[in-house]
């Protein structure tokens, strides 16, 4: 899934993700729009949601999030912040 719109079809067809990392793009990213944070809030209370920030362009902190990680951030970071929180899942 590459998109919050991929995202919420695949939920729609009863296919949850075991974790999902999300690239907060700054202003005017999709995660600005409140029916999205909404809808990520919500579905952080069931599934970790990793956001990969910008400490120059912040977004208000979305509730419920697992993990935030500021760029720049390597993708081995990502992976092992991902595998923590799948290995706490499984506990």
């Amino acid at each position: 899934m590459e998109t919050l719109d991929d995202l919420a079809q695949a939920i729609a067809r009863g296919k949850a993700p075991s974790a999902v990392v999300l690239d907060a793009g700054g202003e005017g990213s999709a995660v600005s729009a409140p029916a999205a944070r909404a809808a990520l809030s919500n579905l952080a209370r069931r599934v970790p949601v990793v956001v990969v920030a910008s400490r120059v362009e912040p977004e208000p902190p979305l509730e419920g999030v697992a993990a935030l990680l500021y760029r720049p951030v390597r993708v081995g970071e990502i992976v092992a912040c991902v595998q923590q929180l799948l290995k706490g899942q499984a506990a």
